[in-house]
Parts: C-alpha cells; structure tokens; sequence
C-alpha cells in the first residue's frame, strides 16, 4: 500500500512521531455494544496512576494496547473473527496454546498471537487468540478486514478478550486513539466512541450460587424453580459501573409485596462487572409470578419474572378472617389487625423469611372479632419477616419488610 497524504503528528509519552493518514478498520468484527466493548485503552500515565487518552481510567497500570472484549466465554466458543486491521506482511504467528484462561498471570504474556507488519511502518500485534484459530501463516500477505483467527483468553487473560498494540517500526508503541490527554490525531479510519455508559450486557436466573468463574462462562436462564433448587440466583454482566454506585435486588412476589431486597455499594470504577444476588427457594404458599429487580442508585434498571412451586402446605386464607400490618415497610414499629369469624386458640407470630419463630405476640384463647395491637420492631436487624395468625386450623401469613 503507497503512503499518500497529509502527515500528521503523534505525540505518546514524549516521543514524536510522523504518520500517515488513519488507516485503520476495527480489528474484531461485529457490534459495539453487542459483540463487543471497550474496556482498557493505552495507560498514558508513566507514574504508578493511570489515564487513558481521554484523561479517565479505562486503563490499568503499564497497559500498552486496546482490549476488545467479548460478554462471556459463551459467546468465545461461537466464535467471533479477528480482523487483519489494515493491509500488511504477517511476520510472525504464536499457536497452540491454553485459550480458556480465568486469571491473570504477567508471566504469560499474549498467549497465542499474531504480528503483521504493515506497509507504512506500522505493526500491530492481535493477542489472546483462541487456540488453533490462527488461519494465516508467516509471509503471508492480507488485506484490511480479512479474517485471521478467533478471539480467545490465552495468555495473560482473564476473560475472552482481543487485546490489540500498535507499534511503529516495531519499536514505538503508539496509541491509535485521539484525545485531550494523547494524541491530537487517531489513526483509525472511523474512530469508535469513548464510551463510559452503563448498561446491563445481558441477565437471567438460574438455581445454584455462582462462583466468578461460572459466571464468566454465562449461566443458562431460567424462569421456574422447585423445592429441589439451591437457590434462585438473579445474575448479570454490566458494564460502565461507577465507584459509589448502589446496586440493589429487590424480590417481589406476585401480588407486589417486597419479599427481600439486598444492596452493595460499588467499590470501584469497573468498566466490565458481574452482579448476582441470590435468595431460597421461597418456602411460602404463595402462587403466581414472582419477580427480581436490579435497581442501580435507586433507579429500576431491569427485572426478570419467574414461577417457583409450592413448596409449603397452609391451608387457603379465608374470608372468614384477615391479618394486616402497616405502615409497611416499617423503621420502629408497625400496627397489626386481624379480624376472625371464628373464636379459637389465636397465636400471632413473627417469623424470619426461613420460617423461623422470632416473637410470639398472641398465645391465648380468643372470640371472633376484630384486633390490633403494636409491635416494636427497633431492636430487629434489617431484613424480611412475616406475621403468621393461626386461629384454630386456619393459617394467614402476611409479609412486613423492616429496613432499617
């Protein structure tokens, strides 16, 4: 390819650089956003700080390419091309080695890769790939776009991904990005968006606790479970999660009532992050359609409904009688009011959400009639409990969430 054009001027951490024209396509194929995102670019900063070319911290220490990643190894095994990003000289091939890496280990390097060097002094290096994938040979000459091998996680990687350098004449690492904070000119042919939004990748339900790592492989999503499940984990993969950031699951059953809710604030920037929360199967006879849904900074961002089997046998709630509590949910206290048709031996209890006896509040004989009374509810830890009136053989639940 001839070098024609204006020249323009690269600047990366104090070396200048004369280049050609942009010339480089996307070296991955597919979507941003569907197949693919962002999640480091090119460390800026010298000292132990970091700053990308837009003076944020899609970066890590040293970092000297940009990575490409994919949303799970589930989407690697589909196979997603690496592309030649622009015409060039393949002048050297790494294979063969162990692609499903899960933790990083510098020693490691790129894993499996290729360099090809191009015709206007440029070289770029496609790392991490996919053992076996590599469909080019030394000395082969390709094309812009052209398909050379699979994205992977071999090396020193932690999660299916295509890190991508560029160096010039093979001794000047270059930043093919502008910014306020890099160069004043980006060598991509159309430059992809610096993108720091949050977004929920993908979701689901499944019924067992994940580990990280089962994670990372993306969990087939369910939509019913049975006494006979672990649990029922609500699972995601985000991205563009900010340090500070509340994320928070609330489980509802199918008449709207909060069952659960569990909130962790954010740590840290993370710009590829996996949430999951988790609750027991409910052991309450409440049929229909239950639902989990993630709220980020108090704000619902996605919900996912579900059906769990009876699993707990009560007799049907009658109009013969009712239980209420209020205000719900509560912070000190809350008011109870049961009414019954029928005179029996009453007991009123407060259970955990496990069904465990916390408090008896009524243990004696009473007439059918209408009753409240007031329960002080301070010296409880946050979470969910439920009021259980049993008159006679007759078994009401009402659910009262304490937040606290």
């Amino acid at each position: 390819m001839k070098v024609v054009g204006i020249l323009l001027v690269l600047t990366l951490m104090g070396s200048t650089i004369s280049l050609a024209q942009p010339f480089l396509q996307l070296p991955i194929q597919g979507n941003y956003g569907t197949d693919f995102i962002i999640v480091n670019y090119v460390d800026w900063e010298e000292s132990v700080d970091i700053l990308d070319h837009q003076c944020g911290n899609k970066t890590y220490n040293g970092h000297q390419g940009t990575d490409f990643m994919l949303r799970s190894f589930y989407t690697m095994d589909s196979g997603i091309n690496v592309l030649a990003a622009a015409d060039g000289i393949v002048t050297y091939i790494k294979e063969g080695l162990f692609d499903r890496e899960k933790t990083s280990d510098v020693s490691k390097g790129f894993g499996n890769y290729i360099a090809i060097k191009h015709f206007n002094g440029f070289y770029s290096y496609y790392a991490h790939l996919a053992k076996n994938s590599v469909v080019v040979e030394v000395g082969d000459t390709v094309k812009a776009g052209d398909y050379i091998a699979l994205v992977g996680s071999s090396g020193n990687s932690s999660d299916p991904h295509l890190h991508f350098e560029l160096w010039y004449d093979s001794i000047q690492l270059v930043d093919p990005f502008k910014g306020i904070c890099g160069n004043s000119h980006s060598v991509w042919l159309e430059t992809p968006d610096y993108d720091t939004s949050f977004n929920i990748w993908t979701s689901g339900l499944t019924n067992f606790i994940p580990t990280l790592d089962t994670l990372r492989e993306e969990l087939p999503k369910l939509n019913h479970f049975t006494k006979a499940d672990e649990s029922i984990t609500y699972w995601s993969i985000l991205y563009g999660v900010r340090k500070g950031d509340t994320l928070k699951i609330n489980w509802y059953t199918p008449s709207g009532l909060l069952w659960f809710i569990n909130s962790n604030e954010v740590p840290f920037d993370a710009w590829y992050f996996y949430y999951w929360d988790y609750i027991d199967v409910p052991a309450m006879n409440i049929d229909g359609e239950w639902s989990a849904r993630l709220f980020r900074n108090n704000s619902f961002v996605d919900e996912i409904k579900f059906t769990s089997e009876l699993v707990a046998s009560t007799k049907e709630i009658k109009s013969s009688q009712f239980l209420n509590a209020y205000p719900n949910p509560v912070n000190n206290s809350s008011t109870i009011v049961w009414q019954t048709k029928l005179g029996g031996y009453t007991i009123l209890e407060l259970l955990d959400i496990f069904g465990n006896r916390i408090k008896t509040l009524v243990d004696d004989y009473r007439q059918a009639g209408e009753y409240s009374l007031n329960f002080d509810s301070q010296e409880l830890p946050a979470g969910s409990y439920f009021y259980q009136l049993k008159v006679g053989d007759i078994i009401t639940i009402k659910k009262i969430i304490v937040i606290k």
